[in-house]
C-alpha cells in the first residue's frame, strides 16, 4: 500500500509538471523544501489499553507546484522516530521505530506582506509505523509486532520569509490525524484516534 500511494502521488505531480511545461508556464512554479521538525504525539486510550507515544523529532522534504497565484499542490515525504508505549494490563510494551509519512495536500497562499508569504494547507496520505525493537517490561521480546500503514488527514499552515529571489525560510505547523497503531497485535488495539503535531523550520529553493 505504501508503495502504491507513493507511486500514485508522484504520477499526479509528474502529469501536472509536464502539462504546465508544455504550456510554457514552468518558470517560478516549483519550490523544494527540506525541513527539520518536532514529532509531538497525543495519548490515545480505549479497550482498556492506553497508548502514550514519546516525543521525538523528524525530517521531511516537500515538492510544491504552484497552479495559480495563490493555489499550489504539494507532496511530502518524511520520517520521524519515537517509541509507542502501551499500557495493556497486565503487560507494558515499548515499541520503538520510525514513522514514515507520504502525503499530498492543497496549499492556499495569502497575500504577500513584504518578505512574508503566509499559507494554509489541507490534504491526506499515509503513515507507516515500522517496529524496530519491542520490549515488554523493558525486556526485549519477540511479540510478532509488524509494520502497519494508517491513512492520515493533514492540516496546517505557515509562512515563507524571502531571503533571496530563489531562497526562503519556511516556518510551519502540520497536524496529522490517524487511527492509533497496534502493530497487528490484538491486545494493543485502542480503537481510538491519534494525532501527530509537526512544528518545523526549513529552507526553500524556488525555481
Amino acid at each position: 500500500m505504501f508503495r502504491n500511494v507513493a507511486i500514485t502521488v508522484a504520477a499526479i505531480f509528474l502529469f501536472c509538471l509536464l502539462s504546465q511545461a508544455q504550456k510554457g508556464r514552468f518558470k517560478d512554479r516549483i519550490d523544494v523544501s527540506l525541513n527539520a521538525a518536532g514529532a509531538i504525539s497525543k495519548q490515545s486510550a480505549g479497550n482498556g489499553v492506553t497508548l502514550t507515544p514519546t516525543q521525538g523529532s523528524g525530517i521531511f522534504g516537500s515538492l510544491r507546484f504552484r497552479l495559480a497565484k495563490r493555489s499550489s499542490l504539494e507532496v511530502t515525504i518524511g520520517r520521524a522516530k519515537n517509541s509507542q508505549l502501551f499500557n495493556a494490563p497486565p503487560l507494558q510494551y515499548r515499541i520503538q521505530g520510525p514513522i514514515t509519512e507520504v502525503t499530498g495536500s492543497y496549499v492556499y497562499r495569502l497575500a504577500k506582506r513584504g518578505k512574508f508569504e503566509p499559507f494554509f494547507m489541507g490534504g491526506a496520505g499515509v503513515l507507516v509505523f515500522s517496529p524496530n525493537e519491542t520490549k515488554v517490561f523493558d525486556v526485549v521480546a519477540d511479540t510478532g509486532a509488524t509494520r502497519e500503514t494508517r491513512p492520515t488527514f493533514l492540516y496546517g499552515g505557515g509562512v515563507d520569509y524571502q531571503l533571496h529571489s530563489h531562497i526562503a525560510i519556511r516556518a510551519q505547523y502540520r497536524g496529522l490525524f490517524y487511527r492509533a497503531p497496534d502493530y497487528h497485535l490484538g491486545n494493543l488495539v485502542t480503537g481510538s484516534n491519534g494525532h501527530l503535531a509537526e512544528p518545523s523550520l526549513g529552507v526553500v529553493f524556488k525555481f
